[in-house]
């Protein structure tokens, strides 16, 4: 399906509603000569900054994967997952174009789940030293009109902060700035 410029797609500004459908940006996987669908938010880029240099997109758990075994293989739990669609060939699936597909919607939230700033490997490095490093660097700075200081992403309200769905950066609803991690 080759995507229509007027089509109104789901954006990470879209106020959706749980249970209604959208036309959402999906990356097309392919594994084992199948396709599959899975729901992606935000734009594609890099992450050099956490080591991360392939292009890539964040995964939208805010919709349905089209696959339980893909929803396993990315660690999608209410929503939520580390796991990014990288552009490159990575384990079995392989990223083939994007195409947009009308998804239902489960949840209001997305976004990741950084590991404790004290995590550890077990050889006693810790595990989000780069992504920590970067966050604190963040601190104090613009998310006026709820646009993360990153790549301008629109944080969604979650606990009384606002948090933005790719990096999980967390601004004050107040102030407009990026805060600590509550």
């Amino acid at each position: 399906m080759a995507e229509d410029k007027n089509l109104k797609v789901v954006s990470d500004k879209t106020q959706v509603k749980v249970g209604k459908f959208y036309d959402v940006l999906c990356a097309v996987l392919i594994n084992k000569k199948k396709e599959h669908y899975v729901p992606v938010i935000g734009i594609l880029h890099k992450d050099p900054q956490f080591g991360v240099d392939a292009a890539h997109y964040h995964i939208d758990g805010r919709f349905t994967v089209d696959s339980a075994a893909v929803s396993k293989f990315l660690k999608i739990k209410d929503g939520i997952t580390n796991a990014i669609i990288r552009i490159e060939r990575y384990c079995d699936y392989q990223f083939v174009r994007t195409e947009v597909k009308n998804l239902k919607c489960r949840r209001l939230l997305t976004g990741i789940n950084p590991p404790a700033r004290d995590e550890r490997y077990n050889s006693g490095q810790l595990k989000g030293e780069a992504y920590w490093k970067w966050y604190d660097s963040m601190i104090g700075k613009s998310c006026k009109g709820k646009k993360c200081p990153h790549f301008g992403t629109h944080m969604q309200e979650k606990d009384g902060v606002l948090v933005c769905p790719l990096h999980n950066l967390h601004g004050s609803i107040e102030t407009e700035l990026i805060i600590k991690e509550i």
